[in-house]
C-alpha cells in the first residue's frame, strides 16, 4: 500500500488510522516473506546472525514499548523526526558521492 494509498483510506474512506497501519504493515510481512523464501534455494543464509537480529530486535521492541511511558510523545516526534533528517542526509551523502 502506498503512502497516497493510506492518506485516502484514513481522509477519505474514514478507516481508522490503526486499521491502516495495521493492514499496511501485514502487506509489508508478506512481501518480505516472499523475497525471504524466495532467496531460501539462491543464498546460504546466516542463520545465527539472523537469529542475533531477531532477538535484537524483540528485546528492542519490548525495551521501547516500555521507556514510551516516560517520554512525553511530542518529545518523540521530534526525536523521530531530527532521525530522520539525519538518515535522509546520510543517503543523499552516499547518492551524490557515486557523482563526485
Amino acid at each position: 500500500m502506498s503512502i497516497l494509498g493510506l492518506l485516502l483510506a484514513v481522509l477519505v474512506g474514514q478507516v481508522p488510522a490503526k486499521e491502516v497501519l495495521g493492514t499496511s504493515l501485514l502487506v509489508i510481512v508478506m512481501i518480505s516473506a516472499t523475497g525471504f523464501v524466495g532467496y531460501l534455494a539462491k543464498v546460504e543464509i546466516q542463520w545465527g546472525l539472523i537469529a542475533l537480529f531477531t532477538t535484537l530486535a524483540v528485546a528492542g521492541s519490548f525495551a521501547g514499548a516500555y521507556l514510551v511511558r516516560f517520554v512525553p510523545q511530542v518529545t518523540l516526534r521530534k526525536v523521530f523526526a531530527v532521525f530522520l533528517v539525519l538518515v535522509a542526509t546520510f543517503i543523499l551523502y552516499q547518492y551524490l558521492g557515486e557523482f563526485f
